[in-house]
Protein backbone atom coordinates (compact mmCIF):
# COMPACT_ATOMS: atom_id res chain seq x y z
CA UNK A 1 0.00 0.00 0.00
CA UNK A 2 1.32 3.52 -0.90
CA UNK A 3 0.40 6.86 -0.48
CA UNK A 4 1.55 9.90 -2.69
CA UNK A 5 0.47 13.20 -0.61
CA UNK A 6 2.21 15.50 -3.20
CA UNK A 7 0.38 14.41 -5.99
CA UNK A 8 -3.13 13.78 -4.23
CA UNK A 9 -3.44 17.26 -2.08
CA UNK A 10 -3.61 19.90 -4.00
CA UNK A 11 -1.84 22.58 -1.83
CA UNK A 12 1.62 20.17 -2.66
CA UNK A 13 1.02 19.75 -5.89
CA UNK A 14 3.88 22.11 -7.22
CA UNK A 15 5.54 23.10 -4.29
CA UNK A 16 8.76 24.58 -4.86
CA UNK A 17 10.31 22.42 -1.69
CA UNK A 18 9.03 19.51 -1.41
CA UNK A 19 8.41 18.35 -5.18
CA UNK A 20 7.79 14.37 -3.97
CA UNK A 21 6.77 12.48 -0.97
CA UNK A 22 5.80 8.74 -1.36
CA UNK A 23 4.86 6.91 2.01
CA UNK A 24 4.36 2.72 1.29
CA UNK A 25 3.92 0.13 3.97
CA UNK A 26 3.66 -3.85 3.06
CA UNK A 27 2.83 -7.28 4.46
CA UNK A 28 3.97 -10.40 2.78
CA UNK A 29 4.26 -14.10 3.74
CA UNK A 30 6.69 -16.25 1.70
CA UNK A 31 7.14 -20.19 2.12
CA UNK A 32 10.40 -21.93 1.32
CA UNK A 33 11.34 -25.47 1.42
CA UNK A 34 14.10 -24.67 -1.29
CA UNK A 35 16.73 -26.67 1.44
CA UNK A 36 14.99 -29.12 1.14
CA UNK A 37 16.06 -31.86 -2.08
CA UNK A 38 13.62 -33.69 -4.41
CA UNK A 39 12.89 -36.95 -2.18
CA UNK A 40 15.01 -36.17 1.15
CA UNK A 41 12.04 -37.23 3.24
CA UNK A 42 12.14 -40.69 1.75
CA UNK A 43 15.67 -41.75 0.87
CA UNK A 44 16.73 -44.94 1.08
CA UNK A 45 20.60 -44.73 0.21
CA UNK A 46 22.58 -42.64 -1.72
CA UNK A 47 25.23 -44.22 -4.59
CA UNK A 48 28.72 -42.44 -3.12
CA UNK A 49 31.44 -41.17 -5.85
CA UNK A 50 34.92 -44.20 -5.66
CA UNK A 51 32.60 -46.44 -3.29
CA UNK A 52 33.86 -49.44 -2.83
CA UNK A 53 37.12 -48.42 -5.00
CA UNK A 54 37.74 -47.13 -8.62
CA UNK A 55 34.81 -46.97 -10.91
CA UNK A 56 32.53 -49.58 -9.03
CA UNK A 57 29.60 -48.37 -7.36
CA UNK A 58 27.98 -49.47 -4.45
CA UNK A 59 25.19 -48.13 -2.04
CA UNK A 60 26.29 -46.36 1.58
CA UNK A 61 24.20 -44.95 4.12
CA UNK A 62 23.48 -41.06 4.28
CA UNK A 63 24.81 -39.53 7.14
CA UNK A 64 23.02 -36.73 6.05
CA UNK A 65 19.61 -37.10 7.06
CA UNK A 66 16.22 -35.21 6.68
CA UNK A 67 13.41 -35.56 9.48
CA UNK A 68 10.57 -36.86 7.40
CA UNK A 69 8.13 -34.73 9.00
CA UNK A 70 10.07 -31.43 8.05
CA UNK A 71 7.92 -28.75 7.51
CA UNK A 72 8.44 -25.66 5.25
CA UNK A 73 9.84 -22.48 6.37
CA UNK A 74 7.57 -19.17 6.76
CA UNK A 75 8.67 -15.93 6.47
CA UNK A 76 6.48 -12.86 8.04
CA UNK A 77 7.88 -9.21 7.03
CA UNK A 78 6.35 -6.17 7.98
CA UNK A 79 7.58 -3.11 6.46
CA UNK A 80 7.19 0.75 6.31
CA UNK A 81 8.89 3.40 4.60
CA UNK A 82 9.00 6.78 2.63
CA UNK A 83 10.28 8.56 -0.52
CA UNK A 84 10.77 12.20 -0.91
CA UNK A 85 12.40 14.73 -3.11
CA UNK A 86 13.08 18.32 -2.28
CA UNK A 87 14.53 21.07 -4.52
CA UNK A 88 13.42 19.03 -7.93
CA UNK A 89 15.54 16.03 -6.94
CA UNK A 90 18.29 17.93 -6.32
CA UNK A 91 18.31 16.22 -2.60
CA UNK A 92 16.65 13.03 -1.97
CA UNK A 93 16.12 10.98 1.10
CA UNK A 94 14.45 7.28 0.98
CA UNK A 95 14.07 5.23 4.48
CA UNK A 96 12.49 2.17 5.47
CA UNK A 97 12.27 0.10 8.61
CA UNK A 98 10.85 -3.71 8.72
CA UNK A 99 11.20 -6.90 10.72
CA UNK A 100 10.70 -10.36 9.70
CA UNK A 101 9.85 -13.09 10.96
CA UNK A 102 10.89 -16.45 10.49
CA UNK A 103 9.12 -19.62 11.82
CA UNK A 104 9.93 -23.44 11.57
CA UNK A 105 14.00 -22.61 10.08
CA UNK A 106 15.08 -25.03 8.21
CA UNK A 107 18.88 -25.80 8.68
CA UNK A 108 21.46 -28.37 8.94
CA UNK A 109 22.02 -29.29 12.51
CA UNK A 110 25.44 -31.22 13.95
CA UNK A 111 24.15 -34.79 15.34
CA UNK A 112 25.45 -36.50 18.29
CA UNK A 113 28.59 -38.88 17.18
CA UNK A 114 26.54 -41.71 18.54
CA UNK A 115 24.01 -41.60 16.12
CA UNK A 116 26.04 -42.17 13.10
CA UNK A 117 25.05 -39.11 11.10
CA UNK A 118 27.52 -35.92 10.85
CA UNK A 119 24.67 -33.63 10.34
CA UNK A 120 20.45 -33.59 10.56
CA UNK A 121 18.28 -31.04 8.44
CA UNK A 122 15.14 -30.32 10.45
CA UNK A 123 13.09 -27.52 11.41
CA UNK A 124 15.22 -25.86 14.12
CA UNK A 125 13.39 -22.80 15.39
CA UNK A 126 12.01 -19.18 15.00
CA UNK A 127 14.20 -16.02 14.19
CA UNK A 128 13.34 -12.51 14.08
CA UNK A 129 15.29 -9.97 12.15
CA UNK A 130 14.74 -5.95 12.67
CA UNK A 131 16.39 -3.46 10.99
CA UNK A 132 16.28 -0.37 8.68
CA UNK A 133 18.34 1.29 5.86
CA UNK A 134 18.33 5.26 4.71
CA UNK A 135 19.66 6.57 1.50
CA UNK A 136 20.53 10.14 0.82
CA UNK A 137 21.36 11.66 -2.29
CA UNK A 138 22.57 14.99 -3.13
CA UNK A 139 22.75 16.70 -6.99
CA UNK A 140 25.53 19.63 -6.13
CA UNK A 141 25.92 20.10 -9.68
CA UNK A 142 23.53 19.72 -12.70
CA UNK A 143 23.54 21.18 -16.27
CA UNK A 144 22.44 20.34 -19.74
CA UNK A 145 25.98 18.33 -20.18
CA UNK A 146 27.17 17.66 -17.39
CA UNK A 147 25.58 16.33 -13.67
CA UNK A 148 27.63 15.50 -10.21
CA UNK A 149 25.20 12.70 -8.05
CA UNK A 150 26.72 12.18 -4.66
CA UNK A 151 24.41 8.88 -2.60
CA UNK A 152 25.23 7.87 0.88
CA UNK A 153 23.42 5.26 2.50
CA UNK A 154 23.62 3.54 6.13
CA UNK A 155 21.61 -0.28 6.75
CA UNK A 156 21.79 -2.24 10.31
CA UNK A 157 19.74 -5.22 10.99
CA UNK A 158 19.44 -7.72 14.22
CA UNK A 159 18.80 -10.75 13.73
CA UNK A 160 17.71 -12.97 17.21
CA UNK A 161 17.13 -16.59 17.99
CA UNK A 162 13.52 -16.10 19.81
CA UNK A 163 12.84 -20.19 19.63
CA UNK A 164 14.31 -23.26 19.43
CA UNK A 165 12.96 -27.00 19.27
CA UNK A 166 11.17 -28.00 22.56
CA UNK A 167 13.73 -28.62 25.54
CA UNK A 168 16.91 -27.00 23.43
CA UNK A 169 18.73 -23.44 24.34
CA UNK A 170 21.60 -23.67 22.20
CA UNK A 171 21.91 -25.90 19.09
CA UNK A 172 25.36 -26.24 17.32
CA UNK A 173 25.24 -25.91 13.10
CA UNK A 174 28.73 -26.39 12.17
CA UNK A 175 30.96 -26.91 15.14
CA UNK A 176 34.40 -28.90 15.78
CA UNK A 177 36.37 -29.04 19.57
CA UNK A 178 37.65 -25.45 19.17
CA UNK A 179 35.16 -23.34 17.38
CA UNK A 180 31.72 -23.41 15.99
CA UNK A 181 28.76 -21.59 14.41
CA UNK A 182 25.57 -21.57 17.09
CA UNK A 183 21.62 -20.51 17.03
CA UNK A 184 21.12 -19.68 20.43
CA UNK A 185 17.73 -18.21 22.07
CA UNK A 186 17.86 -14.71 22.90
CA UNK A 187 21.50 -14.29 21.37
CA UNK A 188 22.07 -12.29 17.45
CA UNK A 189 22.27 -15.09 14.61
CA UNK A 190 24.60 -16.65 13.59
CA UNK A 191 26.75 -16.92 16.75
CA UNK A 192 30.67 -17.87 16.92
CA UNK A 193 31.53 -19.24 19.89
CA UNK A 194 35.26 -20.71 20.52
CA UNK A 195 37.96 -22.14 22.98
CA UNK A 196 39.28 -19.17 25.24
CA UNK A 197 42.62 -19.11 27.49
CA UNK A 198 42.48 -19.22 31.20
CA UNK A 199 43.17 -16.03 32.91
CA UNK A 200 43.76 -14.50 36.24
CA UNK A 201 42.10 -11.96 38.55
CA UNK A 202 44.56 -9.11 36.06
CA UNK A 203 43.76 -10.87 32.81
CA UNK A 204 46.99 -12.50 32.42
CA UNK A 205 47.05 -16.33 30.38
CA UNK A 206 47.33 -18.87 32.82
CA UNK A 207 49.74 -21.73 31.52
CA UNK A 208 50.95 -25.18 32.30
CA UNK A 209 54.52 -26.07 33.89
CA UNK A 210 55.96 -26.43 30.26
CA UNK A 211 54.63 -22.63 29.61
CA UNK A 212 51.91 -23.53 27.37
CA UNK A 213 48.53 -21.47 27.66
CA UNK A 214 45.70 -23.31 29.40
CA UNK A 215 42.22 -22.85 27.96
CA UNK A 216 38.53 -23.09 29.29
CA UNK A 217 36.88 -26.64 28.84
CA UNK A 218 33.77 -25.08 27.34
CA UNK A 219 33.27 -22.95 24.52
CA UNK A 220 33.22 -18.79 25.03
CA UNK A 221 30.95 -16.69 22.90
CA UNK A 222 33.54 -14.74 20.35
CA UNK A 223 30.75 -12.76 18.27
CA UNK A 224 28.39 -12.67 15.28
CA UNK A 225 28.66 -13.40 12.15
CA UNK A 226 26.97 -10.46 10.55
CA UNK A 227 28.49 -7.10 11.00
CA UNK A 228 27.13 -4.18 12.84
CA UNK A 229 26.00 -1.76 10.31
CA UNK A 230 26.67 -1.30 6.63
CA UNK A 231 27.86 2.23 5.04
CA UNK A 232 28.13 3.22 1.12
CA UNK A 233 28.74 5.91 -0.62
CA UNK A 234 28.78 6.57 -4.35
CA UNK A 235 30.47 9.63 -6.01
Amino acid sequence: VSFIPTKAIESLKDNSVLNYAKLNASYTSVGNTSAVSAYATNELTIIPTGFPYGGLSALAYNNIPTNPDIKPEFVNTIEVGGQFGLFKDRITVEGSYYIAKTTDLISNITAGSFSGNSNLRDNIGDLENKGFEIDLGFVPVKTNDFRWDIRANYSTFKTKITKLAEGQTSIALQSNSQIGIFAEVGEEFPLIKGTTFKRDGNGNILVDNNGAPLTNSSLSKLGKGVPDYIVGLTN
